[in-house]
């Protein structure tokens, strides 16, 4: 059975085409090849970029540099989920009612869990409400915390209730990670 690679999911959806020539760019495409390797994207749409001002996105290209640190932290190694928190007292849910997780539907009404795998079965992080952890990213680290309702990972909201590609490999994200 063949395993999509982040790029091939990343060209059926059709709204991530910048976001992946910007990442070839600079030298982080071959993250998407392999379905292996054990990244995944706070991935962009081009619907962001096309917000950008004028002349912004040709500027970045400019400095390869700082468009990398900008990209690489889009790039996480290893997987991040979000999941009902069905350990707390307060997410213990009536028979029948627990959520989908992984992908699936998340009740925002519920604790929230985020965990972080990396290489290895068991999540190398994790935070309940109001906690958080860094991840790893190819641009450094960034923060993921938990809020009622919410996670975020650096300054973006994660869409917690949008489909991924297989099991945790992206979620869309509405801005790029610490620009200005």
């Amino acid at each position: 059975m063949h395993t999509p690679s982040l790029r091939e999911g990343l060209r059926e959806t059709r709204r991530f085409a910048i976001f992946t020539n910007l990442l070839d760019e600079v030298g982080l495409g071959a993250a998407l090849d392999n379905p292996s390797y054990a990244v995944m994207l706070l991935a962009v749409p081009d619907q962001v970029f096309a917000k950008l001002r004028s002349g912004v996105l040709s500027h970045w290209r400019t400095d390869r540099g700082r468009l990398g640190g900008l990209l690489g932290r889009h790039v996480i190694r290893g997987a991040l989920s979000i999941a009902n928190d069905l350990r707390s007292p307060a997410g213990r849910l009536a028979r029948g009612s627990a959520p989908q997780l992984d992908g699936g539907r998340i009740d925002l009404r519920q604790p929230l869990l985020a965990s972080w795998w990396l290489d290895s079965a068991d999540p190398a992080a994790m935070a309940r409400m109001g906690e958080g952890f860094a991840v790893s990213t190819f641009g450094g680290p960034v923060e993921v915390r938990v809020r009622p309702g919410t996670v975020t990972a650096g300054d973006v909201e994660l869409q917690l209730a949008a489909p991924c590609l297989g099991a945790r490999r992206w979620y869309e994200v509405d801005h790029l990670i610490g620009a200005s």
